[in-house]
Order: C-alpha cells, then structure tokens, then sequence
C-alpha cells in the first residue's frame, strides 16, 4: 500500500468560498495539484484566486452552459489536465461540481480506492427541484468509497443511506477577511445584517417583515448580497428609511465593512447544512439570530452569544429582534465577548490536517 504523500484537488469556482479556507492547510501538509473549473468571465464568483503554495494550480473556463454539448469538449481536456496528475501515491479530492460530462469521465477513470468525494449537501435545501447533477450525486455515492462532509448532521444522513461507505466530517475553518477599511453606517444604531447570496430557503421575507415591524430611528437593516428576483423582496420594505439594500456580489476586500458595521447577523433560513455567514460572524464575534434549525442549535446558545427563534415563525423573529434592539451597550459588548469565547472553542475543533490525514490514511 502506497503511502498518500499529495493530493489533486478538483473543484469548481462556485466553492472557492470553502476551498480557500481549507487548502492553505492542505498545502502545509501535503503536495497539492489544484484544479479549478469556472463559469465565464463575468458569471465567476471569484475573478482571482490565491494558490497558497500548490505545486500545481491549473484554472480552466466552461463558457457554456453545463449539459451544452459544447461542454463536452472543455469537460475533456480539463479532464486530461487532471488525469497527468493522477498518481499511486496522490489521492483524488473531488469536490462535486454540475458538468455531467466532466463528473462521467470522473466516475469511469478516477480510482475507486483512492478518491475522496467532498459534498457540501448531501439532502438538498428545501424547494430545490431534482435535476441532473441530482442524478449524478447519486452514481457517486454508489461507485466511490469516502466521502467527506461539512457539517455531522450531512454525514450522519449519509450513512444511514450508504452504511457500507467510510463518512467524514470536517468542520468548516473560519473565514477570515481581514481587517474593515471604513466605517459604513453611523454610530448609535443597532444594526441587523442579512448576507449573501439571496435564496428563497435562507428567508429573506422574514427578515424584512421583522424588520419593519420593529424598527425605530435607533435601528439600521442591511441586506448585502446578490439576488435574482430583488423585486419580489423590495416590494416588501415599507420602511426604507431604516434599510440599507446592496444587491449585488460583495467583494472580499469589503466584506469586514459589513461585519464589522452590525451588532447582530441574521440567519432565517428554513433549512442549512452550513453557512458561511455564520463562519464570518463567528471569526469577527458578531452575535447571530437563527432560526432554530440544527445546523445553528450547535454554534448559537440563546441569550449567550445570539438568540434563536421558532424557525418560519415571524412572530418568534419579531420578539427576539425587537429584544435584541433594546439592548444596552454593555450587554452587546458581553454577547460580542461570548461569540469571542464561541469562536476558540470552535477553532479547537476545527483541524483540517487531522481530518484529511484520518481520510488518507485510510485509502
């Protein structure tokens, strides 16, 4: 049995917000050949990408649309970048993007022995339609041997679908943006913030019927992040004096402007495995509001380091907000200390090393 030395890292632009946090690790402790597919110029979510000591760090552009045949011909040269790579003594991280063309070639050449498939869901977020890429999941599941999740509660499902396969777990390092540039709103406000890419799932609707239930000339909203439908959502805002609405992507130099501006980050979703908001929020000691789904139980204590509230409940959000805006300045300093305290805690669970060596020592 050869002993694993490197890895070739495989993913997508879409889950670079992920990888970057783990692959700097991962090029301390291994030779790492990373491999990236991007959508087109204007469609990536990430225009740069650092490499953090690879030996090899190989980008490619899709600009097609995944199940375009066209997208046949970039899923097999990308295809035979990565296969140069394959070694007896590398292990294949896959981290499963949509390209049907590219995740076939993988299933029929990439080593059964040797490849760690990485899932960020293993049950798909509510509302979502079963498609493809939904099929093609599952022809993994059948054919590789490890897997690797982000969060226990993924992995325990898996398991219980696939108890002959070997689940890992590895929780998700914090994400660290350095420090703010500028200040974004005045002081002597308590600021709400909801972050990020706009989904129906992560109830957007909720945060602003609370918002204008609660506000006062002493609370600022804000929503930053990009979405597809923003007038469904706009129309909702009876107090748009109180709402500052940056909808667009957020650049990563800007991101500590926003964290840095609120006392409390919101989370209203119906349903998470994970959430990167929550991982900024923990990094730079930023109180959460949940809802009360499992994925949040584990990270907020009520009342401690945030509140949580009766997931889809507005009424539930409204009191616990309406609470949250009333405190004085040194109960949110004590829940700023709290997350503070939350996030060492969380840092000591948090090995990327340890869980990748418990992986490849097994293949």
């Amino acid at each position: 049995m050869n002993t694993i030395v490197g890895l070739n890292y495989i993913t997508y632009d879409s889950w670079w917000d992920t990888d970057k946090t783990i692959l700097p690790d991962l090029c301390e402790g291994y030779q790492v050949n990373v491999f990236v597919l991007n959508p087109q110029k204007h469609q990536k979510k990430f225009l740069e990408k650092q490499q953090y000591g690879s030996r090899q760090f190989t980008e490619m552009e899709q600009p097609y649309r995944d199940r375009n045949p066209l997208s046949l011909f970039i899923a097999f040269i990308f295809f035979l970048k990565v296969a140069k790579a394959f070694r007896s003594d590398f292990a294949n991280v896959i981290v499963v993007g949509k390209n049907p063309f590219f995740l076939t070639l993988l299933l029929l050449f990439a080593s059964k022995k040797r490849t760690v498939v990485c899932l960020h869901n293993f049950v798909e977020h509510s509302g979502k339609r079963h498609n493809l890429n939904d099929w093609m999941k599952r022809r993994f599941y059948h054919h590789f041997r490890h897997f690797l999740f982000y969060s226990e509660s993924q992995r325990k499902l898996f398991e219980k679908n696939y108890p002959s396969k070997n689940a890992y777990c590895l929780n998700i390092p914090l994400k660290d943006f350095g420090t703010p540039r500028k200040s974004i709103v005045e002081d002597g406000k308590t600021v709400f913030l909801f972050f990020g890419l706009i989904s129906d799932y992560k109830r957007l609707d909720l945060f602003i019927k609370a918002a204008n239930q609660i506000a006062t000339e002493n609370t600022l909203f804000i929503i930053a992040g990009n979405c597809q439908d923003w007038k469904k959502y706009k129309g909702m805002i009876q107090k748009p004096e109180h709402f500052r609405c940056d909808i667009r992507f957020i650049a990563n130099e800007e991101v500590a402007d926003y964290f840095s501006a609120a006392n409390f980050l919101v989370l209203p979703y119906d349903d998470a495995t994970q959430s990167g908001p929550m991982m900024i929020a923990l990094n730079y000691g930023i109180p959460v509001i949940a809802s009360d789904i499992e994925a949040f139980t584990g990270l907020v204590s009520h009342g401690n380091n945030g509140f949580l509230f009766n997931k889809g409940n507005l009424q539930s959000l409204v009191e616990v907000m309406g609470h949250a805006a009333k405190l004085n300045q040194e109960q949110l300093k004590q829940l700023r200390k709290n997350q503070f305290d939350a996030m060492e805690r969380y840092k000591q669970d948090c090995n990327v090393l340890k869980t990748f060596s418990a992986v490849t020592n097994n293949l």
